[in-house]
């Protein structure tokens, strides 16, 4: 929260930015410390651009010199494309934590049920269970014109 005090239509400056970390933190209700990290990004990226917006309102509405309002309003707009895209890139790394979690928690309940268990692929297994015939793998189709591979006891 800025040290600089605001006053949200008759609501104070604290009290309105936890109103918006609670709003953030029952949306994406952060488990891990991960997620708790960008969720405080989240929330302190959305302040400021709720200050920002407030300072172009206050730009407009202070009136003055036409030359000054307009360096103030390009600085401030500058500032607040930078917040929005930090925010934007915040908000899908989030999406990202949030799938990732809940894939996590499928594949576990997949592992426990042995009925919906993966299927082990072959590339899966130890170097030695590998099968090592083409045919087995995949890579020739059966009516290729290769032979079999065969065990030779010479090699």
């Amino acid at each position: 929260c800025s040290r600089r005090p605001i006053d949200i239509e008759g609501i104070s400056d604290r009290a309105a930015y936890d109103a918006v970390k609670a709003t953030y933190e029952n949306e994406y209700a952060p488990e891990t410390l991960q997620e708790k990290e960008v969720v405080i990004r989240m929330v302190e990226t959305q302040w400021q651009l709720t200050r920002v917006a407030r300072l172009i309102d206050l730009a407009f509405t202070n009136g003055g010199d036409l030359m000054t309002t307009s360096r103030m309003m390009d600085n401030y707009s500058r500032h607040q494309t930078r917040l929005h895209r930090m925010h934007l890139e915040l908000v899908r790394r989030m999406d990202e934590l949030v799938a990732k979690r809940e894939l996590g928690a499928d594949l576990d309940d997949d592992a426990a049920n042995p009925e919906i268990a993966p299927e082990v692929h072959p590339t899966t297994l130890p170097s030695e269970n590998r099968p090592n015939n083409l045919h087995e793998i995949g890579f020739v189709r059966k009516e290729s014109h290769l032979p079999e591979e065969t065990e030779d006891p010479a090699a």
